[in-house]
C-alpha cells in the first residue's frame, strides 16, 4: 500500500475493553451532555466507549449524524438497536422500532393520518380542540392565581405541562370528554404538594390512564428485570412487573376506545357545553352545526383510518371508513405508543426549556408579547417559531437515537464493522461549531431566514431526519406552540430561587428540579 493510500484509508474506530464500561455509563448517566462534549474533543466526531457491557461508537457531529441517518435503511438497523433495551419492548413493535418493508408499510399508512399534516390540523378542527384546552387551562390558573393572598401561584413547570400535555393528548388523540370551563378545583382547596399543581384537569377520567401511563413509563425505561415475589404476605415488585400489568389495563382501555371508532355507526360525543366554547374561540370562522360537526368529528375519528368520499363530505357513519391496512395489534402498538408518557414528557421538556430561558431574557418575552397580541390567531408569529427552534437546537428533548450497523459502514473516514451499536447524538450534533456560528448561545435571530426554517430537519435534529424523522412533529410543534402562547398571553413569570436548574440530560432532557416558578397575571 502506497503512504497516500494509507493515508487515506479509513481509520477502525477503537472500542474500550469491558472493563472500562462501568465508567463510562457511569459518566454518560450522570452528564451527558459533559461526556459527549469531551470525548468528542479528545477522540473526534466518532469515537468509541462501553455503555454497560456494549460496545458502543458515537455520531457525535451534525455530519457524522447526518451520514448515519440518511443511509440508515441500507446500513442500520433500528430494531436490533432497541432490542438491547428490554424495557422498550413493551412498547410492542410499532413505526420507531421496525425496520425494512414493515417500517415502510407503517411509515406510509402513518404518513396518510391528519397528525402528520399542518394543514389538516387547522382544516379538521384539530388546532382548534388543542386552543380550547389550552384556554380551559389557561382560565383555571389565572382563577388558581386570583385565589392567593399574594395573586401569585407557585408551580413546578415541567409536572404541571407534563399532566396538562397527557391530558391534551387523551383529549385530541383518544377522545376523552373535554370539561367545562371553569369546572376545575379553583377555589384554593388544592391538594397537590410542593410547587406542582396538577389538580386542574381540563379532560374528564384521564387520572387513572395517566397514572397507568407513569407506571408503564417507568417499566420501558427500567433495566427490565421482572421481579414478583411475595415474603410473609409482603409483596415486592419490580418497576418491570408493575409496567406489564399497566400495559395490558391501558391496552384493554385502547382496545375500547379503537372498537368504537373503527366499528360504531355512532361515535361517542363530547359535551354539548364544551361545543359552546368554540362561539368564543379568536380563531373559529365557522359557525352552526357545521363547526361542531367538524369539531365532533375531530376528536372521534380514529387517526389510523382513511376516510372515503362519503364521510369527507359530512356522513359521519364509521362503515364509510376505508380501513388503512393496519391490523388491529398495530392500531394499538400506536395508539400505546402516541399516548404514552414519552410524548407528554418531550412536549413538556421543550415548553419547560422553553419558560427557563425566556425567563433570563425579559426582552425576548416583551416582544413576543407583542408579537402574539398583534396576531390572535397564532397564524404568523414567526418570530415565537425562531425561539422555539432555538429552544429545540440546545435542547431537544430525547438526545439523539440509537441504531446497528449490518454490514461494514464508514462514517466521516472511520470505519465500523457489522454487528456494532453506532449511537447518534442530537445533543452534540445540534452544538456542533462546524455547523452553527456560536453555537451554545441563545440566538433565535439564526432562524431569521425563512428557507433555513423550512428545512429545520436538516439543520438540527431534534425529530430525527429522512426516513425516520417524527411523524407526529406537525402536531407536536402546534402542541407546543398554542401551549407556549397560552402562557404568554395570561401570565408572567419569575424562577423562584433555591433551586437547581442544571440539566438531566437523560431519560429526557429536564432541569433537575423541574424549573419552579411564581406565575401572575399579565
Amino acid at each position: 500500500m502506497t503512504d497516500e493510500a494509507r493515508a487515506s484509508a479509513p481509520v477502525p474506530v477503537a472500542i474500550p475493553p469491558v472493563y472500562r464500561g462501568a465508567a463510562d455509563t457511569s459518566s454518560f448517566a450522570s452528564n451527558a451532555l459533559k461526556f459527549l462534549s469531551e470525548r468528542r474533543l479528545q477522540q473526534g466526531e466518532v469515537f468509541g466507549c462501553r455503555i454497560v457491557t456494549w460496545g458502543v461508537v458515537f455520531a457525535a457531529s451534525h455530519a457524522a449524524v447526518n451520514e448515519v441517518l440518511v443511509d440508515e435503511n441500507d446500513s442500520f438497523s433500528a430494531k436490533a438497536a432497541y432490542s438491547l433495551f428490554t424495557g422498550l419492548n413493551l412498547f410492542g413493535e410499532n413505526v420507531l422500532f421496525s425496520d425494512g418493508e414493515k417500517h415502510n408499510r407503517l411509515r406510509q399508512l402513518l404518513l396518510e393520518s391528519d397528525f402528520a399534516h399542518t394543514d389538516r390540523l387547522v382544516e379538521k378542527k384539530y388546532v382548534h380542540l388543542i386552543r380550547m384546552i389550552v384556554e380551559n387551562f389557561t382560565e383555571a390558573m389565572s382563577l388558581k392565581v386570583k385565589v392567593k393572598s399574594t395573586n401569585k401561584l407557585e408551580i413546578n413547570v415541567y409536572d404541571t405541562m407534563k399532566t396538562l400535555c397527557g391530558d391534551l393528548l387523551a383529549g385530541i388523540f383518544l377522545g376523552f370528554k373535554i370539561k367545562e370551563k371553569n369546572k376545575g378545583n379553583v377555589k384554593g382547596n388544592c391538594k397537590c404538594k410542593g410547587k406542582s399543581c396538577n389538580c386542574i384537569a381540563v379532560v374528564e377520567g384521564t387520572e387513572h390512564f395517566q397514572d397507568l401511563q407513569s407506571k408503564f413509563w417507568r417499566a420501558s425505561t427500567s433495566s427490565g428485570i421482572k421481579l414478583n415475589v411475595s415474603f410473609f404476605g409482603v409483596s415486592l415488585k419490580s418497576a418491570y412487573a408493575k409496567g406489564e400489568v399497566a400495559k395490558w389495563q391501558i391496552l384493554d382501555i385502547l382496545k375500547s376506545i379503537d372498537k368504537k371508532r373503527v366499528s360504531e355507526t355512532e361515535p361517542t360525543s363530547i359535551s354539548t357545553t364544551t361545543l359552546k366554547a368554540e362561539n368564543s374561540s379568536p380563531i373559529n370562522s365557522d359557525s352552526g352545526s357545521d363547526s361542531k360537526a367538524k369539531l365532533h368529528e375531530a376528536q372521534c375519528r380514529c387517526p389510523f383510518v382513511s376516510m372515503s368520499e362519503s364521510k369527507s363530505e359530512g356522513n359521519l357513519n364509521a362503515s364509510s371508513e376505508k380501513m388503512m391496512g393496519m391490523t388491529e395489534e398495530e392500531r394499538l402498538n400506536h395508539y400505546l405508543m402516541f399516548s404514552s408518557s414519552l410524548v407528554a414528557k418531550s412536549i413538556a421538556s421543550v415548553i419547560t426549556s422553553f419558560m427557563l430561558e425566556i425567563a433570563r431574557r425579559p426582552e425576548i418575552l416583551d416582544k413576543l408579547k407583542r408579537e402574539i397580541r398583534s396576531n390572535a390567531e397564532n397564524a404568523n408569529n414567526s418570530y415565537l417559531d425562531r425561539v422555539i427552534l432555538e429552544v429545540e437546537r440546545l435542547y431537544p428533548p430525547i438526545i439523539g437515537c440509537c441504531r446497528y450497523s449490518k454490514k461494514d459502514v464508514q462514517i466521516r473516514g472511520k470505519s465500523i464493522p457489522s454487528g456494532c451499536n453506532v449511537w447518534c447524538s442530537f445533543l452534540t450534533s445540534n452544538r456542533d461549531p462546524e455547523h452553527f456560528s456560536d453555537p451554545l448561545a441563545f440566538r433565535p435571530d439564526r432562524w431569521n431566514n425563512e428557507t433555513v426554517r423550512k428545512k429545520d430537519d436538516l439543520v438540527h435534529f431534534s425529530f430525527g431526519a429522512f426516513s425516520r424523522s417524527c411523524l407526529g412533529k406537525p402536531l407536536a410543534k402546534v402542541v407546543v406552540r398554542e401551549m407556549i402562547a397560552g402562557m404568554i398571553l395570561n401570565f408572567d413569570w419569575q424562577t423562584l430561587p433555591n433551586q437547581n436548574l442544571e440539566y438531566r440530560w437523560l431519560p429526557v432532557v429536564r432541569p433537575v428540579d423541574g424549573l419552579n416558578i411564581s406565575l401572575s397575571k399579565c
